[in-house]
């Protein structure tokens, strides 16, 4: 808990990053998700790595690429996983393991906003996942379709793994280019120096990103928001960094114009407040503000 000390006398407490963390807890618990973080920062970080790994059960259409192609022997689990996503069940049994796990990083998705689904037709034994296959779907998911772009294998044996086809922007371009359009890099016209996938998977492997060329005049910037030389997605450290420094700000706004909130309690409430304040953050349907804990009154409202 943070002490602030007002005019006249005036003592307030508030920690209003404190008490978006202990949100952050609250909703990892209800998930049953466990995590050792303790710093605010990488408390946040995973609970927005989970949010953007997971996918939100909701009702789906399913569009297929022109180069779309399914192995027979994986038919009857990709038809299971469409019937899924068309009728708004969980398909989080579908992805790779780590989604799960909240500081597990997914380079593929944070590059290029690709999930990978296995295509088993059961659950494996003792397990909450779907049983993996060699032949895996990639796709692009949004709140009301899914893209399937293709299916590739992968594992052993497989020579060329693949998590870094550049094939599969091509795809997405050729196929539904109106959903990646704002990645188009304005004013470039090629490359300098041709990108292969087996650089480009190297590139991820040291924490360093690229555009992809698609044919002159299309190249795309990372369609997944990113990631820093760290690995984390750039997407959620700025998300995060938002909400610190907004958060932030309301503290300095409540205690810049302290005198005008006690007027503002004082005038709702119709009675004296104490010297000793204790603000905190509060929810009401999705949206945040910051309230008095004893009176209850709303003062401003935050954006997060």
């Amino acid at each position: 808990m943070i002490f602030y000390y007002g005019p006249q006398g005036y003592k307030v407490s508030m920690d209003l990053c404190e008490d978006y963390s202990n949100l952050v807890r609250y909703r990892l618990k209800q998930q049953g998700i466990k995590t050792k973080a303790r710093q605010e920062f990488e408390l946040w970080y995973e609970y927005f790595n989970l949010r953007k790994k997971m996918i939100t059960p909701r009702k789906r259409h399913v569009w297929y690429s022109k180069e779309f192609q399914c192995p027979e022997e994986n038919r009857k689990g990709l038809n299971i996983l469409i019937e899924k996503l068309e009728s708004g069940q969980d398909v989080s049994a579908y992805l790779n393991k780590a989604s799960s796990n909240p500081d597990a990083f997914d380079m593929l998705l944070y590059d290029w906003g690709i999930y990978h689904f296995h295509l088993g037709e059961k659950k494996e034994r003792n397990s909450n996942y779907i049983e993996r296959t060699g032949p895996v779907l990639f796709a692009r998911i949004d709140q009301d379709n899914a893209y399937f772009i293709q299916i590739y294998r992968h594992g052993k044996g497989v020579d060329k793994q693949p998590w870094s086809r550049q094939e599969m922007i091509k795809i997405i371009h050729d196929n539904w280019p109106q959903t990646i359009e704002r990645y188009l890099v304005p004013g470039v016209r090629c490359m300098t120096e041709k990108i292969s996938d087996q650089m480009r998977e190297t590139l991820r492997k040291n924490g360093m990103f690229s555009f992809v060329e698609v044919s002159e005049n299309v190249v795309y910037m990372p369609m997944g928001g990113g990631y820093a030389s760290s690995g984390h997605s750039e997407e959620i450290v700025l998300l995060c960094n938002r909400i610190h420094n907004n958060l932030k700000l309301a503290e300095l706004n409540i205690i810049g114009n302290l005198p005008t909130f006690i007027h503002l309690i004082e005038e709702q409430t119709d009675k004296k407040i104490d010297h000793n304040l204790h603000f905190m953050l509060w929810f009401v349907n999705k949206e945040a503000f910051v309230i008095d804990l004893e009176t209850r009154v709303a003062l401003i409202k935050v954006i997060l």
